[in-house]
């Protein structure tokens, strides 16, 4: 089992930013679908814009989340466009607060929503207006790997966020992180967590392995985007706060260790 050291030398910058992470609350209903929340939103110390609390995808960036098996709500908006300006301040108030991962495409056009529209044919296309306005609103949930997409309009969303989500979806403890600071600084607060370092080849094992169990548990599981330095090795890591030391170790297993990788997925999620 290999032994990997993380700096949290930038721990005292981004403590007192943590207030936030339980805002809401948990909520756990069976009969909703779920939505996981942001890593770098839930440890970060400012918001600015919604550019801030949101995850910039591509159409080709969604393949691999819908692959994993995750479900996710996505906003289709422009810089140039009033109706999201009008909605900004709400959609700020809330996310600074929730730490729901929303993904955006920031650079939406009448084709680049068409096309997302068109590869999901299960869209009831009735729902949205010729001309695809902004901000568009869907919800992508996949199931068996088939995604199956809801349209929200905005003028159903209104202005209070945290009532429409709340009683349309289950925020999970699944955090996404893209920036290491903010994986060392959510690792400096948490007396343990589960790790997993997206390599981009194991999708089949996070589906099946890690998400039925934490969806449904209060156990932080933090996905760990390939983008980042140490990430391309992919894997899984048990971590436990180090009970004196200005740095924390945990256990780092190989993906492709299929049966110690499920030992301490149960282990930890017991």
């Amino acid at each position: 089992m290999k032994r990997i050291t993380l700096s949290l030398s930038l721990l005292p910058l981004l403590l007192s930013s943590c207030s936030n992470q339980k805002g809401f609350g948990n909520w756990k209903n069976d009969d909703l679908p779920y939505l996981d929340r942001n890593g770098d939103n839930a440890i970060a110390n400012k918001w600015t814009s919604v550019n801030d609390l949101t995850i910039t995808v591509e159409g080709e960036d969604l393949v691999p989340i819908v692959e994993r098996g995750e479900s996710f709500f996505l906003c289709f908006s422009r810089e140039s466009c009033s109706h999201c300006q009008a909605i900004s301040e709400a959609m700020i108030a809330f996310l600074e607060k929730s730490d729901l991962a929303i993904y955006r495409n920031e650079m939406a056009t009448i084709s680049s929503m068409k096309r997302f529209v068109d590869h999901y044919s299960d869209v009831d296309l009735t729902a949205i207006s010729n001309h695809y306005e902004t901000p568009t609103f869907f919800f992508v949930e996949s199931i068996h790997q088939k995604p199956k997409v809801t349209y929200f309009r905005v003028a159903n969303l209104g202005s209070d966020f945290s009532a429409f989500f709340q009683e349309k979806f289950n925020r999970t403890e699944i955090y996404h992180f893209y920036e290491e600071k903010n994986l060392d600084g959510f690792l400096g607060k948490s007396e343990e967590a589960l790790l997993y370092f997206d390599d981009g080849e194991h999708d089949a094992f996070y589906r099946e392995e890690l998400l039925p169990l934490a969806k449904k548990s209060d156990k932080p599981l933090l996905f760990v985007d390939k983008k980042m330095n140490h990430a391309h090795m992919g894997g899984l890591a048990s971590y436990k706060k180090a009970a004196v030391s200005p740095a924390a170790s945990y256990d780092y297993l190989s993906l492709d260790d299929v049966a110690n990788c499920k030992a301490m997925i149960q282990d930890y999620f017991a």
